[in-house]
């Protein structure tokens, strides 16, 4: 019984280190971004995987909104469990479409920004979209 506590104290002590890491990681670069410890329980949701990622800030001159979300650089599975496609890409910009649109244009361009670490990396939105009108 003894060994059994000693063991599920380790492993306790050890999950408890890690989500620390995951935390001051997390927090570290947010804070090099400029964002405050507000943005942290977001940020730890999107880096542990509860979510796909939120609205940070608007730019209300060019229709645009600023998100975290995970860090692999490319949001395309999301947007096409969604119903959309990628019509274009040029560099890290992607363009996507309804699927059964018949409009020439695309509805909408996501950027997926060069700020980014291990724990997220930041993204825009554009055409007045926002992250969670996808969810």
């Amino acid at each position: 019984m003894k060994a059994f506590k000693r063991v599920g104290i380790c492993f306790l002590v050890t999950v408890l280190l890690m989500m620390g890491v995951v935390a001051g990681g997390t927090y570290y670069y947010l804070k090099e971004y400029g964002y405050t410890i507000y943005a942290l329980p977001k940020a730890l949701a999107v880096c542990l995987g509860f979510s796909d990622g939120y609205t940070i800030y608007d730019i209300p001159e060019s229709e645009t909104t600023v998100f975290i979300g995970k860090s692999r650089g490319d949001y395309n599975w999301f947007f096409q469990s969604r119903g959309y496609d990628e019509v274009e890409r040029f560099g890290t910009v992607a363009y996507y479409k309804k699927q059964d649109s018949t409009k020439e244009a695309y509805d909408f361009a996501v950027w997926s920004s060069d700020d980014w670490c291990w724990f997220f990396r930041l993204y825009r939105i554009g055409k007045g979209y926002r992250i969670e009108d996808f969810k």
